[in-house]
This record gives C-alpha cells, structure tokens and sequence, in this order.
C-alpha cells in the first residue's frame, strides 16, 4: 500500500470515527436515550430588576453508561442532589415552568458530556483500529435498553447485542459446519 493509500485510509477512518463520537454524542443529549432526569422545583425567587430567577430544585438523573463512560468511571452516574440555579428571565418578563427544567438538566448534562466526548472518541477510534464495528451493533442495542429500562436495559441490550453479532453467528457457522460434515458437501 502506498504512502498516498495509507493516508488517504487514514483520514476516512477519522472522519468515521468523529461521525460515529458526534452520533454518540447526539444521542447522549437525548433524554430518555443519554439520559434519565427530573427535575422538581422547590422554589422560584424572581429577581426583576436583575432579570433572573434564583431557583431551588431537586434534581434526580441518571446517565447513560455507554454514553457517559467517564461519568461512571468517576462514580458519578447517578446524580441526586438540590441545587441552585441563576435562570435568566426572558424579555417578556415571564417565564415557563418546563423551560426552566430543561434549563436545569441542560446545565447538568453539558458539562458531563464535554468531559465524556474524548473517551468516547477514544473508545470509537479503538473499535475502529481493531476494525471489531460489529460493537456498534452492541452499543446500539445498550442505548435501546437504556431508553426502555433504564440502567439494567443498558446492561442487558448490551448483552443481546455482544449475543447476537458475535455468539450466534458463531453458532450457526459451527452448526453449519457439523451438517456439511454429515452430509459430505
């Protein structure tokens, strides 16, 4: 393979793996998907003439395992806690109550998914050197899980994935072997 090959082999596998982190990374912000949270507000004391609201909530998130390795790694993959927030009022001078939480969750997730997008890239880049792209396949399966049954669904849709890509086709063609065998083809 020549020099110009090499490079050009190289720049596609880049390019796969930061759309694959960048997918990972989409769906990491997608509650119900990257994601399992509520948020309850305690209390909302509004600041007009600073245009803010100080807010009390009770937050209560669960990140995605697959999504949020390092997040997990920490111990951290469960967060329930109070917190305070600044929410800046908008210009008509009300507010909603969902945007507010969404506000909450959306501080909450951000900076736990910059810490989590270079391990994902590493882990992208790692099944694309080993060229093993069938653990895309178990990775999906492990975000469905996740979506449906939260932290057991990851685990088990994870399971189901490695079963199906690597367990039964391995099954199959020993199985197929054996009948060629008995039947001499």
């Amino acid at each position: 393979m020549s020099k110009k090959q090499r490079i050009t082999r190289l720049l596609y596998e880049i390019v796969i793996a930061i759309s694959v982190t960048l997918f990972f990374a989409l769906m990491a912000f997608i509650q119900g998907v990257g994601y399992s949270g509520t948020v309850e507000i305690k209390q909302l004391r509004p600041n007009w003439s600073q245009g803010y609201i100080l807010v009390d909530a009770r937050c209560d998130v669960t990140y995605h395992p697959f999504l949020y390795p390092m997040t997990w790694a920490l111990r951290q993959g469960h967060f329930l806690n109070d917190t305070k927030t600044i929410y800046p009022m908008e210009r008509t001078g009300g507010w909603v109550r969902s945007d507010i939480q969404n506000y909450i969750l959306t501080s909450l997730i951000l900076p736990e998914m910059e810490r989590n997008l270079p391990i994902l890239f590493i882990i992208v880049v790692a099944i694309e050197l080993t060229k093993i792209r069938k653990l895309y396949v178990s990775f999906l399966t492990g975000i469905m899980g996740f979506a449906f049954a939260g932290l057991y669904g990851a685990i088990i849709g994870f399971a189901v994935g490695i079963f199906a890509t690597f367990i039964i086709p391995k099954i199959l063609v020993t199985s197929q072997g054996l009948k060629s065998k008995e039947t001499g083809n």
